[in-house]
């Protein structure tokens, strides 16, 4: 349950404006929305949000991502998707026992 801070916690400010925007605005604003959404939009911090739904549910960057250096001697593909996003990825396909792993989503507005 969020509950908005209106000065209880301690070494946080409490909330701006909240006298102008109701006592109600905050906790109707976090129904239905995750934790992460919610530290991102209703308490100004840091974080990562998405839109829509994910190809993959159970994603961790610290279970299925890993630093590497792509092997010289094989090819690296490029994907792109000329959809609403136009994204594209990088791949590099290692020899066995790793499977071909993704390797960058690279956003429409970067240049590869």
């Amino acid at each position: 349950r969020w509950e908005a801070n209106r000065g209880q916690v301690e070494g946080i400010p409490a909330g701006e404006n909240v006298q102008n925007l109701g006592e109600h605005y905050y906790p109707r604003m976090c129904i239905g929305k995750d934790a992460e959404w919610i530290k991102v939009y209703a308490e100004g911090k840091y974080g990562f949000v998405q839109d829509g739904k994910p190809v993959f549910s159970q994603y961790n960057d610290n279970i299925h991502c890993v630093e590497f250096k792509a092997d010289p001697t094989l090819p690296i593909y490029i994907g792109l998707d000329a959809g609403l996003g136009e994204e594209a990825e990088k791949r590099n396909f290692r020899k066995p026992p790793y499977r071909n792993q993704l390797r960058a989503l690279i956003p429409h507005t970067s240049i590869f």
